[in-house]
């Protein structure tokens, strides 16, 4: 491991070795969708996020409580920014993991964090699904996966405790979850918003392609192929 920042924006940071599963981002951070749609506080949201990120970024190489992460990082096998896919399901249910290492029998997955440390639930089957995936990947059983959320701004590290039961609720879930989309999906398609109710989550909402995009008479949006 190289020597970490000490928080200037001008330090370079030591990249880390080339290792499976690491792509390049498709897409643009959402922070510029403020700028795009010319948000009155643009300016103020950027520079929070530089600040954030700069922080994050000296508390992965300095703080102790992560020292085992990085190193689970450096190691050959690792898995950095993974797309990950389950089987048995009637349609891809697909992901992207942040990191995940094996060490004998027990495999690790870190989620990394910056923002808030609960977003009501859905966090619980993000990270269950993880946990069913390495049992495939790592060819290890539930009683060996370990699965951690690394707050980078707090700078804790909190244990997601998972079983045999938290894998098979997050199956039951996920294809209830189906469900629920293929009922809706007509009306998706058609472009009732009436027919959705709002996500409470910012994050989530911020993804959308049809932000901005003006509501019609009749509960219908007039929605442009993407």
């Amino acid at each position: 491991m190289g020597k970490g920042p000490s928080g200037g924006r001008s330090e370079i940071f030591p990249p880390y070795p080339k290792r499976r599963c690491v792509r390049p981002q498709q897409f643009p951070p959402t922070i510029l969708d403020e700028v795009l749609n010319g948000s009155r506080d643009d300016e103020v949201l950027l520079d929070h996020a530089e600040e954030q990120m700069l922080g994050a970024i000296h508390n992965f190489f300095r703080t102790p409580a992560f020292a085992e992460f990085r190193s689970l990082g450096a190691s050959p096998e690792a898995r950095i920014e993974c797309k990950l896919s389950l089987a048995g399901f009637p349609v891809p249910v697909t992901g992207k993991i942040d990191l995940a290492a094996v060490s004998g029998a027990h495999a690790t997955i870190v989620d990394w964090k910056i923002g808030g440390s609960s977003d009501g639930g859905t966090e619980s089957l993000q990270l269950a699904t993880y946990g069913l995936w390495a049992t495939t990947e790592f060819r290890t059983d539930d009683q060996n996966v370990r699965i951690v959320k690394a707050h980078l701004t707090t700078k804790e590290v909190v244990q997601f405790n998972v079983d045999l039961n938290t894998f098979v609720n997050a199956r039951v879930r996920i294809l209830q979850d189906l469900e629920r989309m293929v009922i809706l999906h007509r009306y998706g398609k058609s472009g009732v918003i009436d027919a959705f109710t709002p996500n409470p989550q910012q994050g989530v909402c911020r993804l959308c392609p049809f932000r901005g995009v003006p509501r019609r008479e009749g509960g219908r949006l007039c929605l442009k192929p993407i």
